[in-house]
């Protein structure tokens, strides 16, 4: 950031449908706030219900707060920076206080690489209501490289042995490298491999009158079924 006149602050924090976020100008690379997700907060706000939902890449847990708010009975925020995690915090505690963590509270804050934490979870016993991947195009971790352009078939493979029958899948990218047919298809692959059926519910993308032409983000919100089961 370059300061013209004043005093550049730590933080402020924005108030967006009624959450409070903390964002930054120094020290970081981004401010904290991604506003071309805001229609998927907004969605998290209104649809969640009382989901226990698992957020992925979570960045500075906006994700999670907006689900919090509509409702989850439960929210994990999984980030491989641990100066995000904090954040994360930062953000919750500003919107609903200290926050009741750990594995039978309401929420917990881990770092750590998502591909190594979904067999903890598996194993320790976390299941969950909805799932939220929203991976950055690269990033490494101390023992796995991950690239959108060849691991989105393993994150979903690995995401649906986690969510529950009828469980959500909130997924999205930002890349203009990759299509949103090529996507949907990885995502089609891994599910024909772990036998889910998906149920469309909503398509996601950056607001058209605030982005006017962007389709670098693209995802979707689908329903997740055991292929050939009965809904419900």
């Amino acid at each position: 950031a370059v300061v013209f006149f004043g005093d550049l602050p730590e933080f402020l924090d924005v108030t967006e449908f009624g959450l409070k976020y903390r964002i930054r100008f120094a020290g970081t690379k981004h401010p904290g706030l991604f506003l071309d997700h805001a229609p998927l907060r907004e969605w998290l706000i209104l649809n969640t219900g009382e989901r226990r939902v698992l957020n992925t890449f979570s960045y500075t847990g906006s994700l999670s707060v907006a689900a919090r708010k509509g409702g989850a009975s439960r929210a994990v925020t999984l980030d491989l920076s641990r100066p995000t995690i904090a954040w994360a915090k930062e953000n919750w505690e500003l919107n609903f206080g200290k926050p009741d963590e750990g594995p039978t509270g309401d929420s917990d804050f881990i770092y750590g690489d998502v591909f190594e934490w979904f067999p903890k979870l598996e194993k320790r016993g976390d299941r969950f209501d909805a799932i939220i991947l929203d991976p950055p195009s690269f990033s490494r971790s101390e023992k796995k490289v991950f690239s959108t352009a060849k691991d989105l078939p393993e994150l979903h493979a690995s995401a649906f042995q986690l969510l529950d029958r009828g469980g959500l899948l909130v997924t999205s990218i930002n890349s203009a490298q990759i299509s949103s047919e090529k996507f949907r298809s990885e995502i089609e692959r891994a599910a024909k491999a772990e036998k889910r059926k998906l149920t469309e519910l909503a398509v996601l993308g950056a607001p058209t009158l605030t982005f006017p032409g962007a389709s670098y983000l693209k995802g979707w919100i689908f329903q997740v079924e055991m292929a050939g089961a009965r809904p419900g």
